[in-house]
């Protein structure tokens, strides 16, 4: 049976976390990154949504996710992070990743409503954290909508110049910034020569046109085989794809508590509202007090009050998943902590916007909402 790869990305981003104010706890052993990261996902976190959550799990309940535009990308974060450690500087990682490969260029994007940190990446198939590096971005506010983002990437064409191509002639065939293609292949005469390959940042292969002329660079459903020194370099993208969606289900998440289900993940009537919305999780009906627990191993990354969610804890998990625990009338632990699966992490509770005492749990990768009852056994 055909499996197709679903990437979606629905949370808005810089929805506007009222009620809530993230700190760098003292136990946080993470890098600036890391608390960068977390604060963004605390800041998109919603009990539901405007916009209906793509189907993501394929008919035999397992959960299909693409997220090759960033594990494809592990050798270009090793050098970035090579090149920091020496300098001490991160505005210098673009020369580190183009002494690798010269088709790393950076790209504008202007941040739309709707976007997240991990959707831009996944439309340029790059890292999120190299987008975080060279836009110096300190937090949730560099994201609003209408801000423009530096992206680096690897999008484009490799072209091979025939006699009387010039760079204009190519720029315009491509629809490229002739700046930008110069800069990128350090033509500095402007002159080019029949017969040399080019990179033309942020193109698209042309159609109608014969494949000893242009070859293609990649595409968003591909990935660099290149991604990992480890990597046998005959592997085909298919094995390797293949190892990255197994490697992403390895979590394995068990129930935070017992009790019956009383609203489900997916589409509802919001029960103060009443207008139809989705419900980015699930509710477990729990006599206040219930003990808590974590769904999988992992660390704290929020643990404190966020408006609708009550008293909340957040763990991260590997592989880029989080579990997501609302309404509580106690919370256990605190930020930095480094949780087994099945601690107490909190007791049950009827906190924040509830109509009764109950457990809102989430499941999401890369801010994506998963349905819960897919992932836990």
């Amino acid at each position: 049976m055909k499996k197709y790869l679903i990437a979606v990305c629905v949370v808005v981003i810089c929805a506007g976390a009222a009620g809530f104010e993230y700190t760098a706890s003292a136990k946080n052993t993470g890098n600036d990154e890391d608390i960068i990261e977390n604060a963004i996902i605390i800041d998109s976190l919603s009990l539901t949504a405007d916009k209906q959550i793509e189907n993501n799990d394929d008919k035999d309940g397992s959960i299909i996710y693409d997220d090759s535009f960033d594990d494809g990308l592990r050798l270009a974060e090793k050098v970035s992070e090579k090149k920091k450690r020496k300098s001490g500087k991160t505005d210098d990682f673009m020369s580190a990743l183009k002494s690798k490969d010269s088709k790393w260029h950076l790209s504008k994007y202007e941040i739309r409503k709707g976007d997240t940190l991990y959707g831009i990446a996944r439309k340029f198939n790059t890292s999120y954290k190299l987008i975080i590096r060279a836009n110096a971005i300190s937090g949730p506010d560099s994201l609003h909508a209408g801000n423009t983002l530096d992206v680096p990437n690897r999008n484009g064409v490799s072209y091979k110049v025939v006699r009387g191509d010039t760079l204009t002639s190519i720029s315009s065939r491509f629809k490229a910034d002739m700046g930008d293609v110069k800069r990128n292949n350090d033509i500095l005469d402007g002159k080019l020569r029949a017969g040399e390959t080019i990179f033309i940042p942020d193109a698209s292969e042309l159609k109608k046109v014969t494949p000893d002329r242009i070859a293609s660079r990649n595409n968003s459903h591909k990935k660099h085989l290149e991604v990992d020194d480890n990597i046998d370099k005959n592997t085909t993208e298919r094995e390797i794809q293949k190892n990255n969606i197994n490697t992403k289900r390895s979590v394995a998440f068990m129930w935070p508590l017992r009790g019956r289900i009383t609203s489900g993940f997916g589409s509802r009537s919001d029960p103060f509202s009443g207008r139809r919305s989705f419900h980015n999780g699930i509710d477990i009906s729990a006599v206040q007090g219930t003990p808590v627990k974590a769904c999988a191993e992992g660390e704290v990354i929020f643990s404190g009050w966020k408006d609708g969610y009550g008293n909340l804890i957040v763990l991260k998990h590997k592989n880029g998943y989080i579990s997501v625990y609302g309404h509580n009338s106690v919370l256990k632990k605190t930020e930095g902590d480094i949780i087994s699966r099945g601690d107490i992490i909190a007791l049950s509770g009827m906190t924040g916007a509830v109509t009764g005492a109950h457990l809102h749990f989430e499941i999401q990768k890369y801010q994506t909402p998963l349905n819960p009852l897919r992932m836990m056994k």
